[in-house]
């Protein structure tokens, strides 16, 4: 049938009522078959370059119900184009149920009121709402340092005349390398952050993600990194780990409380029946059938240990014999041995995890193995990757890799053995290609540096200092380049007084200079830890390790004032002065709200355990303290004797005075920045979809007074907006 006849049926359907009785055009029409096309949930807003958000399109049958038997595909096209645009992402979807969902497509050029037409053969068209396309409201500044937080590695196999791609998922993307790790480029393009990876063994090009951020949403790419889409694993249903059947990659296990199975290599999802609750799951590499599950009984919240089972998830029964511990935490599967982190110890299995013996070797980060060697594996320990050549029985001595880094992931080459990558927590990819004798930084490309805090030199335009990734910079250019001024990570915060004058506080040190951060002394001693800096004179605070330290010389000597050292498990999550003096100090405590009033030499808890998270005050009013809830906020007056009435707001992580007004980040549905120049009473949004990748935390934030510049340092790196 015509997509012009359909058009008339619909038409008659509309305006004469029962016309098709008249007309015999159920004859013509059969019931349930799609005639037209709506949008379901259209886009209105989006920003150049990013997916937009999920675009639902029905198909819809001659009465308006969903077509459910429809088994083409819809397209969308860009109909109003303003801008000269062209859609980007996949801009094809099928309808299973009637709904074709597109979420991995996007416009690349701004501008005011496109449209959208989504069309289907032999259908009558639709066209969406206008949607607005807009810039980035903070683009990446990149340090040059390079590297960042890599949480997955993974290879994928080489196409016909190719070479092999490592994938790794960095805190804001995905990359890809094709040349061992040489250089990288980004492959995101609808990617989640932070993500752990899985690549199909035998088809090229075919990667599966797993989100840390909230999301834990399964995201597929089978075009090599160039898009990803999500796979709808059912209402209420998440994933946090997951394994592919190396002999029939079609086959996926994802574990996020409950077990799920995939036979379609993703596109649909069974539930799998486990006595609990499966948080980690692992594939036998060589009898695929076997499956390894560790997590916790659902009634009572004790962990189980590790179940087995040999029928793919049919039936299940406890592998905990010679265990130390039911609290299991890593879990690999190796084609001659079982390995998992039993309370403090690594243990293996060498018998299907009939009985486990404890290792010598200690505890361990992660762990791979070489398929083409399968005896060879390749164990993380902090700093440091030890080899063994005979399926775990024994570790050689640990090679270190870096004296600032920590491995997070390994990933062996599938036809080499002594080709292996790891991915570090602070600068990136490493990789060895002499079986882990040497290691070599291979992070060219990736710029995601997660940075601790970042300051706005008083007085002098377009200079800046970051803390990133174990090292403070410096920039006189608004960020386009950098020189180091010193190798450690620090909280940094310019006297308040002395515009040159910059402190810069450490695990165990403290640093001071006198030319805005060109260059650093240390004091004879250091806090134990700084996370919070509060200067009134020379009297300084500082919050670290959860307690609260004094030093009355401006940081030159520094004690403990009691605050966080007992009872146990007592903790101080953070900090505000009360005063101009230092006399009042309000600290937020896992026991409540602690004040001083005599200068941090006895506190007094005013409140019980609240939600309270974080604190800070106001830069205007020295006595006017905002407290950042779970949700909203709530404000003193009076240096913390008493707080008003809660203001809505969102869960509130980060909360920072800089410039002359309040800056708050935190999540309600999404991730939230707002600014505040009354003290706290009202909140007005910055604008940060498209720009901040999803989950990565804005940790500091400083600003001009008039707002107009912005820095954000976040665990992805460092944002800037287009203000000045």
């Amino acid at each position: 049938m015509s997509a012009a006849l359909r058009a008339v049926i619909a038409s008659c359907v509309v305006y004469l009522g029962g016309c098709e009785s008249l007309l015999g055009l159920k004859d013509i029409v059969p019931d349930g078959a799609a005639t037209k096309l709506s949008f379901n949930s259209p886009a209105i807003r989006g920003v150049a370059q990013q997916p937009l958000d999920v675009i639902a399109v029905s198909v819809l049958d001659i009465q308006g119900n969903p077509a459910q038997g429809f088994t083409g595909e819809v397209k969308l096209t860009i109909g109003t184009n303003p801008g000269g645009a062209s859609l980007i992402g996949i801009a094809t979807a099928a309808a299973p149920g009637g709904i074709a969902r597109f979420d991995a497509v996007g416009i690349d050029r701004p501008a005011a009121g496109y449209t959208l037409v989504a069309s289907a053969d032999g259908l009558e068209s639709a066209t969406s709402l206008p949607l607005d396309v807009v810039v980035p409201a903070f683009k990446p500044i990149a340090t040059g340092l390079g590297g960042g937080a890599i949480t997955g590695l993974v290879i994928s196999p080489a196409p016909p005349g190719g070479t092999t791609s490592v994938f790794a998922a960095a805190s804001n993307g995905v990359y890809k390398s094709a040349d061992g790790g040489a250089s990288w480029k980004p492959a995101s393009f609808g990617a989640d952050a932070s993500a752990r990876l899985l690549a199909d063994p035998l088809h090229a090009g075919v990667v599966y993600s797993v989100s840390f951020s909230g999301t834990n949403r399964i995201k597929k790419t089978s075009d090599g990194g160039a898009t990803w889409h999500g796979l709808d694993l059912g209402n209420n249903n998440f994933a946090s780990t997951f394994d592919i059947d190396p002999k029939n990659p079609s086959i996926i296990y994802a574990a996020g409380g409950r077990l799920l199975r995939s036979a379609d290599a993703g596109a649909s999802w069974s539930p799998v029946s486990v006595p609990g609750s499966c948080s980690q799951i692992a594939i036998d590499p060589v009898t695929t059938s076997t499956i390894y599950c560790t997590g916790y009984d659902q009634v009572t919240g004790q962990p189980f240990g590790i179940l087995k089972s040999s029928d793919s998830g049919a039936n299940w029964g406890a592998a905990n014999s010679g265990l130390s511990s039911l609290q299991v935490g890593q879990l690999h599967v190796t084609p001659e041995a079982i390995f998992v982190t039993a309370g403090n110890t690594l243990q293996r299995s060498s018998d299907a995890a009939a009985s486990w013996t404890t290792l010598s070797i200690g505890f361990a980060n992660t762990l791979a193995y070489a398929p083409s060697m399968p005896k060879r594996i390749y164990i993380s320990q902090g700093n440091g990757i030890a080899v063994s050549n005979d399926a775990g029985a024994t570790f050689g001595a640990s090679v270190l890799i870096s004296n600032t880094d920590s491995v997070q992931t390994l990933a062996v080459d599938p036809t080499n053995p002594n080709v292996v990558y790891a991915g570090g927590f602070n600068h990136g990819v490493y990789v060895s290609s002499n079986g882990g004798v040497s290691w070599s930084a291979a992070a060219t490309g990736i710029d995601a540096p997660r940075i601790a805090s970042v300051a706005l030199v008083p007085g002098v335009p377009g200079a800046v200092l970051a803390s990133a990734g174990g090292t403070v910079l410096r920039s006189t250019n608004s960020g386009t380049s950098w020189t180091t001024s010193a190798p450690f990570e620090a909280t940094l915060r310019f006297d308040p007084i002395v515009s040159t004058r910059v402190y810069a506080c450490s695990f165990g040190a403290f640093f001071t200079s006198t030319n805005s951060g060109v260059s650093f002394v240390q004091s004879t001693s250091g806090p134990n830890g700084c996370t919070r800096l509060l200067i009134a004179g020379t009297t300084f605070f500082a919050v670290g390790n959860g307690r609260v330290f004094k030093s009355t010389n401006s940081g030159t000597t520094w004690v403990d004032t009691g605050l966080g050292t007992a009872p146990p498990g007592f903790y101080v999550n953070d900090a505000a002065l009360g005063d101009a003096t230092g006399n009042v100090v309000l600290a937020t405590t896992s026991d409540g709200l602690y004040r001083s009033t005599n200068g941090g030499t006895s506190f007094t808890r005013t409140a019980p355990p609240t939600s309270m998270n974080t604190l800070t005050t106001d830069p205007k009013v020295a006595t006017r303290i905002v407290a950042g809830l779970c949700p909203g906020f709530r404000v003193s007056n009076d240096g913390g004797a008493s707080f008003g009435s809660d203001i809505g707001g969102p869960c509130v992580q980060t909360l920072m005075a800089t410039g002359s007004a309040l800056y708050a980040y935190g999540s309600s549905s999404t991730a939230v920045l707002s600014r505040s120049t009354d003290g706290g009473t009202t909140w007005v949004p910055i604008e940060i979809t498209g720009s901040i990748p999803n989950g990565a935390n804005i940790n500091s934030i400083t600003a001009t007074d008039d707002g107009t510049t912005l820095y954000l340092g976040t665990q992805a790196g460092l944002y800037k907006n287009a203000g000045p």
